[in-house]
């Protein structure tokens, strides 16, 4: 491990505290599906609390074991980051178009499984390494983008209680896209650690949104 400054040290607190809060509510999302298991809607949530589970899994690996640990690691937390969290989209996705748009006969599920497959495998072919990237990038956040024009669509042609939800979804998702949409910063010269606080307050922001919108029964 590394000595921290009071910034990385932060990043490291906030997002190890978000962390297990992601592993709490994606565990409790996991339990409400079993517990009434009978109820089609309420059994498929365990795919909103594996969605959680995996991005706090990823999210332990970068920012905060990235921050932590030495730099020659960093390289390796990244790239298990991105798996956990282009399989915690993959669970997102599939509960969006079973629940909300069946018809797209489950498109955005196979088209991030197969960015999932190009990220695992991207590493090992360095000829086509830009293109595979640029292809990831281009599934992730159309898949993103789609997913909230879905609530955007629910919302508008739904009332009352379902719109209510809908809405709260469409806040929420914001929010968590923000998270990572955040890390283009990077590029411009801010560093993880300060991205890292950034975007551990958009994730505390998210997170009621979500649990509202999804309806977590403890």
């Amino acid at each position: 491990m590394i000595t921290l400054n009071s910034l990385e040290m932060a990043s490291v607190i906030l997002w190890s505290i978000l962390a297990g809060f992601f592993y709490l509510f994606g565990s409790l999302f996991v339990r409400q599906s079993i517990k009434y298991r009978e109820e089609p809607r309420v059994k498929i949530l365990a795919l909103v609390g594996l969605f959680l589970i995996l991005d706090g899994v990823s999210r332990m690996f970068h920012p905060v074991m990235w921050l932590l640990f030495d730099p020659s690691l960093q390289a390796l937390f990244f790239y298990i980051s991105q798996i956990a969290f282009i399989a915690a989209l993959i669970a997102i996705a599939f509960y969006v178009e079973r629940e909300i748009f069946p018809a797209s006969r489950y498109a955005i599920t196979i088209a991030l499984v197969i960015g999932e497959i190009l990220y695992i495998i991207n590493n090992y072919f360095v000829t086509y390494k830009e293109l595979f990237s640029d292809i990831i990038a281009y599934i992730m956040g159309g898949a993103c983008l789609l997913i909230i024009l879905l609530y955007i669509r629910l919302a508008i042609k739904s009332t009352g209680k379902p719109r209510r939800d809908a809405m709260y979804i469409v806040i929420g998702i914001f929010f968590f896209a923000g998270t990572y949409v955040a890390s283009v910063l990077e590029d411009i010269g801010y560093t993880v650690a300060f991205i890292g606080v950034i975007t551990a307050i958009f994730a505390f922001i998210s997170l009621p949104f979500l649990l509202k919108g999804f309806h977590l029964s403890l």
